[in-house]
């Protein structure tokens, strides 16, 4: 099993890797998302002319009546995302602690790499 070092330095060479999007042009598939509230469709990213599993994930809120998503790159879990909702949630107890990050956070925000990983 890798360590977190090893997972940490795998997202960083990644992460600093070019992508390309993979039939940007077509149109997603749209499958079940996390709750019954969302779907997801998920683009595979090529890298140095490869699939190597990471993708580009889009999650829609169908129902509601305001323009909600969230955009984020799986690698294979997801590593930063964009969050355009006006849903509230806690971050982890680390990243308060450390000063990185607030408490909660409510409406449209990024989580970014940098922030999330632990090292």
């Amino acid at each position: 099993m890798a360590t977190i070092g090893e997972i940490v330095a795998a997202v960083d060479t990644f992460l600093a890797t070019p992508k390309r999007i993979v039939r940007p042009d077509v149109p997603p598939e749209w499958g079940p998302g996390f709750s019954p509230h969302e779907i997801q469709a998920k683009y595979p990213l090529e890298i140095e002319g490869e699939l190597r599993g990471s993708q580009l994930m889009i999650v829609g809120f169908p129902r509601e009546r305001e323009l909600k998503f969230r955009v984020g790159i799986l690698f294979p879990a997801m590593i930063c995302r964009v969050d355009y909702t006006d849903e509230r949630h806690f971050n982890s107890l680390d990243g308060v602690l450390s000063g990185r990050v607030p408490i909660a956070v409510k409406g449209p925000h990024y989580h970014s790499w940098p922030l999330n990983r632990r090292s």
